[in-house]
């Protein structure tokens, strides 16, 4: 097959594949070569008496070798233009199968992600939670050990990872991990929502209901008095048993005095 046959064939074959064109480009363009070499000699040679004494052949082989190096060099740019077409269509070839294989992959992680994200959230938080109001009751526990009483109870994470406490290098898990709701993931399911430092000093600085400020002021001075009589009812009767108990202390004291003047008198007529 000519040089010629070879590039209608690849310029009329949708199915032709780069490797093939890349080896025809690279044999036209010899061939073009080799034309502009044969046109040269053919054009010198045509200028030569002596050599081409009939100047019609001559003529006519001269525009024969020139036609042939511009045809050649003029079908060069269409064959790249049909070998970049032809890298194209393989390059997107490639790119499909890359693209089929790792979208059945990405399906595949998208399912167990559906699946399995969930179910493992609800796990988490359960755990956590679970640690979290155990932790409480260590908390209790060590701030009420008795005088003494040494021994303290480490929170579940320290327990679990083997840890005496919690550095820079090794923070808590419990403490800085954050995984929003499935639904809503600008919602966060651990930590738990927790309300404004405002408003918890706030609540902690709110000062309690007074009732004496309110429609029933009433019987707040109604208790208040009541109390005070009870003081007042209280004192007095404890002032009365105070007098009571002093007046029972000096008579015995004037009973026992005239007793011993008793004594005296027997002795002193006894002696008499």
């Amino acid at each position: 097959m000519s040089v010629e046959q070879k590039i209608s064939s690849a310029l009329t074959n949708p199915n032709i594949g780069s490797a093939d064109l890349m080896e025809l480009i690279a044999e036209v363009a010899e061939a073009a070569d080799t034309a502009e070499k044969s046109a040269a000699a053919e054009k010198e040679k045509a200028l030569d008496l002596s050599a081409s004494p009939e100047i019609d052949k001559a003529h006519e082989t001269l525009v024969v070798a020139e036609l042939t190096r511009d045809r050649l060099k003029a079908i060069l740019p269409k064959l790249r233009n049909r070998l970049a077409e032809a890298l194209a269509t393989e390059q997107q070839a490639r790119w499909l199968v890359d693209y089929q294989r790792v979208e059945k992959l990405r399906d595949q992680a998208a399912d167990k992600f559906a699946r399995q994200y969930p179910e493992l959230l609800d796990n988490l938080v359960a755990l956590l939670c679970e640690a979290d109001e155990i932790d409480k009751g260590c908390a209790r526990v060590n701030s009420s050990a008795p005088s003494g009483e040494h021994r303290r109870l480490d929170c579940v994470e320290l327990t679990a990872r083997g840890l005496n406490v919690f550095t820079r290098s090794q923070p808590s898990i419990a403490k800085t991990i954050q995984l929003p709701e499935w639904e809503q993931s600008s919602t966060l399911a651990w930590p738990p929502p927790q309300p404004p430092f405002a408003a918890t000093y706030a609540a902690a600085m709110k000062p309690s209901f007074d009732p004496r400020y309110s429609a029933d002021w009433w019987k707040v001075v109604e208790q208040d008095n009541a109390e005070r009589r009870q003081i007042a009812e209280r004192r007095a009767a404890q002032q009365q048993a105070a007098a009571a108990q002093a007046r029972a202390d000096y008579e015995r004291t004037l009973l026992k005095n005239e007793e011993e003047r008793e004594r005296r008198a027997r002795e002193a007529r006894r002696r008499a």
